[in-house]
């Protein structure tokens, strides 16, 4: 009755609070939507705002049957103490160095903690809080279902290359595109062009391919896409690419091949206007090899926007 009682009173405060300033709600509800992070964290700052994290406050306050002690420090479990005042939520705060309000008594609401930094305007980068606290989120759930959690250090790297990434997507996207100077050439008659290029994913260890072949109307006699689980680097996969683009061409029973891809230092070193680096120097060389995939083959340059 007493638990019962103290939930009541606690979903009452809660429904004057939001009556009380809907300007201030609304204000902030927008702020939310506005920042620069994923969709996922904006939904769970969201849901932390209305106060309906499915933490075991919130379960009781639906009637659910269920334990009410967290399963870290077993004390009552409601959103202040999940994210905030859980000895596991506050070794990371720590670890984050952002610059967080102190606070002398327990919090029920998370919204406590946002509500002071809001109204004192400190100087916080919202997108690394908001960050944090849907990996503290994260990592309540996975040592309360799985039994087992990551590392304070390792939370903390995981939420800053979560931002560090999503800012400089936006920063790429943000980018005007490069408008095409020159359409797309012809070969020579009864020659086909071999457009190649490859892209490195850093976060994988592993890399990708692309070949696309024309004849001279520009019809597209081949097209190809790999992806190679090797931790390559940018010119060894660009060479790479140069090596598979040849190897389709030659599959297709195609004779006579131009090859144009936009990086340089491969398309210098197969020219033999300069040595190739160590790294690849085993596809440079066996690029001797080629003719007996296609009759003949040449090599060309071109710019990335033109590839």
């Amino acid at each position: 009755m007493v638990a019962c009682s103290w939930l009541c009173e606690r979903r009452n405060k809660e429904e004057a609070c939001e009556v009380s300033n809907p300007k201030k709600g609304r204000k902030f509800k927008n702020f939310i939507w506005q920042l620069n992070c994923p969709s996922k964290i904006k939904q769970f700052m969201w849901r932390a705002y209305k106060n309906i994290l499915p933490t075991i406050y919130c379960l009781k306050l639906r009637k659910i049957p269920i334990e009410d002690a967290c399963g870290v420090c077993g004390k009552v479990e409601s959103s202040g103490h999940a994210l905030w005042d859980c000895e596991v939520a506050g070794a990371i705060w720590r670890e984050s160095k952002l610059p967080l309000p102190s606070f002398k008594t327990s919090l029920c609401d998370f919204m406590d903690v946002v509500w002071e930094i809001w109204e004192e305007k400190r100087e916080i980068i919202w997108e690394c809080f908001a960050t944090t606290a849907w990996c503290i989120w994260k990592n309540r759930n996975s040592l309360k279902f799985e039994g087992r959690g990551k590392a304070v250090k390792t939370l903390v790297k995981e939420a800053k290359l979560l931002v560090e990434e999503f800012s400089s997507k936006k920063i790429k996207e943000k980018q005007p595109m490069l408008s095409r100077t020159q359409a797309w050439s012809p070969p020579s008659e009864g020659w086909y062009k071999v457009n190649v290029d490859g892209v490195v994913f850093r976060e994988s260890n592993s890399c990708g391919i692309g070949v696309v072949i024309r004849n001279v109307q520009g019809q597209i006699m081949g097209a190809m896409s790999k992806k190679l689980n090797l931790p390559l680097g940018v010119v060894e996969v660009e060479a790479k690419a140069f090596e598979e683009g040849l190897q389709l061409a030659g599959d297709l029973g195609l004779k006579q091949v131009i090859l144009k891809g936009d990086a340089q230092i491969v398309t210098n070193a197969l020219f033999g206007k300069c040595l190739p680096p160590t790294s690849i120097q085993m596809i440079i060389t066996g690029a001797r090899r080629w003719r007996h995939t296609v009759q003949e083959w040449k090599v060309s340059y071109v710019r990335r926007t033109r590839n």
